[in-house]
This record gives C-alpha cells, structure tokens and sequence, in this order.
C-alpha cells in the first residue's frame, strides 16, 4: 500500500500533496487518478478512505479545480505582498496573548478543583439529611458551573495551541 501511493510511483504531480488535510478526520489527502473511457480524472481523497475500508465520508475534490484555486491564491499573495505582512503580524499579535491564555487557563483551573470540592459538599448536605429539591438546585448550580469551566478550559487550550503553532509558523519569515 505504501509504494503504491509514494510520491515516486505518481504519474501526475498534484500541487497539494502532503499539505492539505480532511475537514472531517484532519488526515492527509492524497492524489489519485480515474479513468473513465479514455479520460483521465484526478483527485483528492483522504488518505482515511482508502486506510479503513472507506470510513471517512471526505468526499474527493477534483485536482485541477483544486490545484486552479491554489494559483490563483498564490498569484493573489505575489501581487499584493502587504497581505503576507498582515497575516504575520496578526499571528504574531495573536502569540502575545499566550502569556494571558496560560494565566486564565490556571485560573479556570482552580475555579474546577473550587466547584469539584462544592459539588463534593453539596452530596454530603444531602446525605447528612438535606432537602432533595435544595440538593438538586444546589447540584445543577454547580454542575452547570463545571460545565461551562470546562468548555472554556477546552477553548482556552485550543487557543494556546493555536498560538504555538503560530509562533512556529512564523519564526524566521521576516
């Protein structure tokens, strides 16, 4: 499977290969070719699909469509080079709130051990001989708080991922 798909077996040079990804599974595509008739179609498909037994629903995009869009963004940046800049710097903006995002991140950490311990004592009112309806508002006060901390905890770490990666992204451009 391997050798079939290496870039050295390829009859056709796809512009993409290795740097664009599935939207579904976030995996490689990979260039393929059909022939139908005496006409031959090129793809891209996941590299998922033809792995698993066809698991990943991606749908194949055709190359030269695909490959037409790509120039035409790369003539689009060739042309106005004060575009290259604004993204740079905007990346570069972005990587100066890392600091920021790592001290909410052991903010939102503390406040999720806090209700943890909340939600622990609000169990043990019940149990000691708390009302049921008091024990449910109680519990969904904090479960709702939990909830939400932990949403922001994904969203803070997502950003702080994305943040490196920009920062590698960018080293040494300018």
């Amino acid at each position: 499977m391997n050798q079939k798909k290496s870039p050295r077996n390829c009859k056709r040079e796809y512009l993409a290969r290795g740097h664009i990804f599935c939207g579904i599974c976030g995996k490689k595509l990979a260039g393929e070719t059909r022939i139908r008739g005496s006409k031959e179609y090129s793809y891209y498909r996941c590299v998922d699909w033809y792995k698993t037994c066809r698991t990943c629903k991606s749908l194949s995009y055709r190359a030269d469509k695909l490959d037409d869009r790509i120039w035409k963004e790369v003539e689009n940046v060739l042309e106005h080079p004060d575009l290259v800049t604004e993204a740079i710097n905007a990346l570069q903006a972005e990587s100066g709130k890392a600091k920021a995002y790592e001290d909410e991140l052991e903010s939102i950490a503390a406040r999720i051990k806090h209700y943890q311990v909340e939600k622990q004592s609000v169990y043990t009112a019940y149990r000691v001989g708390g009302d049921l309806d008091q024990f449910k508002t109680d519990l969904k006060i904090v479960t709702d708080e939990l909830e939400a901390l932990n949403e922001r905890q994904a969203e803070i770490e997502s950003r702080i991922e994305a943040v490196r990666k920009a920062e590698v992204n960018t080293e040494g451009i300018k």
